[in-house]
């Protein structure tokens, strides 16, 4: 089961502090801040660089809310935040983490980047973790090389960015 926990400003930093200093290698696979491939033009070139795919959030993997509890424990996570996690988190739908595991590495649990063109207004994308999910692309930024995503069947707006790049429009 996929859960996410949205952190608020004052609690980012000891959530990072704690994921940087107490978590295993292990832990760390399984708490982790999903990122996206993106394109950025500095010094005359394109370079890939990595975002994270969601603003302040991290993304838990666990059978269940008690396993993730003993998991803070294990780690001597402060009852604060320990308290605090459990109170924020949400789970996925099965839908959304479907959709998001799909689109992810598996190891890095990144969204590498897609290219694609388009033809007649319709986006097509040839390579990449968004091809075969045209359907899914709300806007695309041709100049910045991003596309704009909705999560499948979402409470509320669940939009996501990840990087495409367009190489023909005709």
């Amino acid at each position: 089961m996929l859960f996410v926990y949205e952190c608020t400003e004052n609690i980012i930093t000891d959530f990072k502090k704690f994921y940087d200093t107490q978590l295993s290698a292990e832990d760390k696979r399984k708490i982790f801040i999903p990122t996206y491939d993106c394109m950025k033009k500095y010094q005359g070139s394109w370079h890939i660089e990595k975002k994270p795919l969601f603003r302040n959030c991290f993304f838990i993997e666990c059978r269940d809310k008690k396993e993730l509890k003993s998991t803070l424990n294990r780690q001597h996570c402060s009852d604060f935040l320990a308290e605090d996690v459990m109170s924020g988190i949400t789970s996925l739908r099965l839908e959304q983490e479907e959709f998001l595991k799909e689109l992810m590495q598996p190891e890095t649990k990144t969204i590498s980047m897609s290219t694609g063109y388009i033809k007649d207004g319709t986006t097509y994308v040839t390579q990449g973790p968004l091809q075969g999910r045209e359907k899914f692309i709300r806007r695309i930024d041709r100049h910045k090389r991003l596309a704009w995503l909705m999560l499948p069947e979402g409470e509320g707006q669940w939009e996501l960015r990840t990087g495409l790049e367009i190489i023909s429009k005709g």
